[in-house]
């Protein structure tokens, strides 16, 4: 399927996926299913999953295998690779890399790269897997900040902006502006950093 060279959904992409009722979900009023305006350029790869209602901005590019749930907004110049996984009603901002796992009511603010994992405490295990009344918090990124590969975000966590997670860290507390986060909880400024990522362009303002 495709208008022009710049747009392109690949045929075995699926649109408009209903959202999904797991253990213990309740219906959500997702609104009246409103279908797509696609933008003039976008790309959409093989064997993607979009659900209802997702808004794409302008040059948005979602690779191969990624799956993306209802109500997601993507902005401008972002993109969507490495299989991942976008939870309902996140919004995602402009200009982004998006390599990880991304839970529901995720806020990724603009120009941010984000390849680990960004997960829910869990911390009733005896809940329902799905509903919970007072939903858990999800992490927030905010603009300029990157997540390394394998990094794990964890709860109402908020990084930013203009902050670094290093690949593989675990991370439970906030990451304060102009920050390294690293190992366990481990979080400097970047100027107490003695290697070269204290050099790293996303510390200018």
């Amino acid at each position: 399927m495709g208008r022009d060279k710049n747009f392109f959904i690949h045929s075995t992409a699926i649109l408009n996926n209903p959202f999904r009722f797991l253990q213990g979900c309740i219906p959500l009023d997702l609104g009246e299913n409103k279908g797509y305006q696609f933008p003039k350029e976008l790309y959409i790869g093989p064997y993607t999953l979009i659900g209802q209602n997702v808004v794409f901005g302008e040059r948005v590019i979602v690779d191969a295998y990624c799956s993306i749930d209802a109500d997601v907004v993507i902005g401008k110049d972002t993109l969507v690779t490495y299989r991942s996984s976008i939870g309902f009603s996140s919004d995602i901002g402009n200009n982004c890399v998006i390599g990880g796992f991304i839970p529901e009511n995720c806020i990724i603010g603009d120009n941010c790269r984000v390849f680990g994992k960004l997960v829910h405490t869990h911390s009733d295990t005896t809940l329902s897997w799905d509903h919970h009344e007072v939903p858990e918090k999800s992490p927030i990124i905010h603009e300029m900040s990157f997540v390394g590969f394998d990094a794990v975000i964890s709860g109402g966590v908020e990084v930013g902006p203009h902050s670094f997670v290093c690949a593989g860290a675990i991370i439970t507390r906030n990451v304060d502006p102009y920050c390294i986060a690293f190992g366990t909880n481990q979080i400097t400024h970047f100027t107490n950093w003695r290697g070269q990522l204290k050099n790293n362009p996303v510390f200018r303002k």
